[in-house]
């Protein structure tokens, strides 16, 4: 069977075929600024496709963060709404806060996300032919997947999408950004939220 990462990498026939271009193959998956474009597109169709609903759980007074998170091993990312403890969201007629967005849902119609997920099923390729140890290759992807999601959430383009479903909530300001949305491993590897890290280092 052609994966969906072999035909992404310039159509090479197999899998077993993948072995002979690992180094370029490897080179081609994980570029940062690749996935980053991607991400930022991704998140584009997504905030456009649930602004509305966005609003209805961030507007509530019992709302308290959104946690976005990548499941590469799954070829997604699922995005949930959580409310404050104690405190139950009024739910949305259509849509669900937990989870509120899954990703591959919305790849009909979008090529950006169908090439996300292209590649988050090329490091499955990947890690299949690489001989070294299992785990450091998945805390590898985890990082590079939720570290390239947090630069494309506060990219210029993408960042303001997100403070415009807050805006009018005035609880919620710039200052406490990272507090209301979070990106997190939710297998557990890394106990941060990558938003934290990508501005501590900038």
């Amino acid at each position: 069977m052609i994966a969906r990462a072999v035909v992404l990498t310039t159509n090479i026939c197999s899998e077993l075929e993948l072995k002979a271009h690992v180094p370029f193959a490897w080179r081609f998956f994980t570029n940062k600024k690749r996935l980053i474009k991607y991400y930022k597109s991704a998140l584009k169709t997504l905030l456009t496709s649930r602004k509305d609903e966005l609003k209805f759980y961030a507007h509530q007074k019992s709302f308290s963060h959104m946690t976005l998170s990548v499941a590469f091993w799954h070829y997604d990312l699922h995005w949930n709404v959580w409310s404050k403890e104690g405190m139950d969201f009024e739910r949305h007629p259509n849509c669900s806060p937990n989870p509120f967005i899954i990703l591959s849902d919305f790849e009909v119609g979008n090529s950006n996300i169908s090439r996300l997920r292209d590649i988050f099923e090329g490091w499955e390729v990947l890690g299949s032919l690489d001989e070294s140890d299992d785990d450091d290759k998945t805390e590898f992807f985890i990082n590079l997947a939720h570290e390239a999601l947090a630069v494309a959430i506060q990219s210029r383009t993408i960042k303001p999408l997100f403070l415009e479903i807050f805006a009018e909530n005035s609880n919620i300001d710039d200052a406490l950004f990272n507090e209301r949305v979070r990106v997190r491993d939710e297998d557990g590897h890394f106990d941060i939220n990558f938003l934290d890290l990508i501005q501590q280092r900038s």
